[in-house]
């Protein structure tokens, strides 16, 4: 077993959550693909998780067809873990958390917009089973051959627009996370690519 890529894997998705997590206790605004959950939850009167189900379900599958290979349900798997250690987070650090001055909520946003990138980059780099969302980006890339982070603004945009239309929570969070979220994650994908593998062949340009 390869210790470094699980320690990658694992690590990476802990910071995503806690990178969410912060958003969601600054309540200024969903992340962009957070904003297409809850507009599906609420216009098609399903739960938040059965939408988050549904909606990676289809991204995997728009993933394979780009690929013309075989659905990674391994997403799934990720997907599903990454939505435990957000609500991890949220019950052991910021369950009791009390903002009680306004600086602290744009703290926590701006601490959001930095670690959940960083999180992404980290957790796709070992390449074992990205989330659906980051398997849909890292397709995409390989198809038009665009920087993952071109691809992500892309995708963001596309996740607000659908989201509002279908009244998703959209904020001056979501807003920032959509201009900085692709630069940021573009930043650490490079920074880990190379400490990860050095002599590694797969690269995205």
């Amino acid at each position: 077993m390869n210790i470094k890529r699980y320690l990658y894997y694992f690590v990476g998705l802990l910071l995503v959550g806690l990178g969410v997590a912060s958003m969601s206790k600054a309540s200024l605004g969903m992340s962009p693909i957070d904003v297409l959950f809850s507009g599906v939850s609420t216009t098609f009167g399903i739960s938040y998780g059965t939408s988050i189900w549904l909606i990676s379900i289809l991204f995997i599958l728009i993933a394979a067809f780009y690929r013309k290979a075989k659905p990674n349900l391994l997403c799934l798997g990720t997907s599903f873990i990454l939505g435990v250690f957000v609500d991890l987070w949220n019950y052991f650090l910021f369950f009791n958390f009390t903002v009680s001055q306004p600086y602290m909520v744009y703290l926590l946003l701006f601490a959001g917009l930095v670690i959940a990138p960083l999180g992404i980059a980290l957790h796709i780099v070992p390449n074992i089973a990205p989330s659906a969302a980051d398997e849909l980006i890292l397709a995409l890339s390989e198809k038009f051959s665009q920087p993952i982070g071109i691809i992500k603004y892309c995708c963001d945009f596309v996740y607000i627009l659908i989201g509002y239309l279908l009244k998703g929570q959209v904020g001056i969070g979501t807003i920032l996370t959509l201009i900085t979220t692709g630069f940021f994650l573009q930043v650490f994908y490079d920074l880990f690519s190379k400490l990860y593998n050095k002599s590694s062949s797969r690269k995205i340009v």
